[in-house]
């Protein structure tokens, strides 16, 4: 691991998804290009809190794998990631009023097996997707069936 990917291990600790967002990273010609399909999704899977993105230190340690967009303004690069940081924590905020509005806890029980007895369950469960006025795709789960069957 080189000294650089050693940097962005602080904010994708896994090595083979670090190794992915700096391929990505590589391929990126537009600084829009680059927050739009890198940054964001690496910024919701890492759990990388939306206040670092604009920082000069999370720049200097993607810098290295911008092999063919080049050096970033910084004043260019504050602009662009302040509008993803607005954006992502927007996004939070309805995907909490959402969960808070709608979340339905469902509880299964399962019967546990006496033993030497051996079973399986099988559940089945229809998952819906939708997308809202806002354009984030709301996922409904609704489980339909739980069957024990004998091994």
């Amino acid at each position: 691991m080189t000294d650089a990917e050693k940097d962005l291990a602080l904010y994708v600790p896994d090595e083979l998804r670090m190794r992915a967002y700096i391929d990505q990273m590589g391929a990126c010609t537009t600084l829009t290009e680059l927050r739009d399909r890198v940054i964001a999704p690496m910024v919701r899977a890492e759990g990388i809190p939306t206040d670092r993105i604009a920082r000069k230190d999370f720049y200097d340690r993607l810098a290295p794998f911008l092999t063919r967009l080049g050096k970033i303004p910084h004043n260019t690069w504050w602009n662009s990631m302040t509008k993803l940081e607005e954006l992502l924590n927007r996004q939070q905020k309805i995907a909490a009023q959402r969960a808070k509005a709608g979340a339905i806890k469902t509880t299964v029980e399962i019967p546990v097996p006496q033993p030497g007895e051996g079973c399986c369950y099988g559940m089945e469960i229809i998952v819906t997707a939708a997308k809202d006025q806002s354009g984030l795709y709301e996922m409904t789960a609704r489980l339909t069936g739980i069957r024990r069957y004998p091994v």
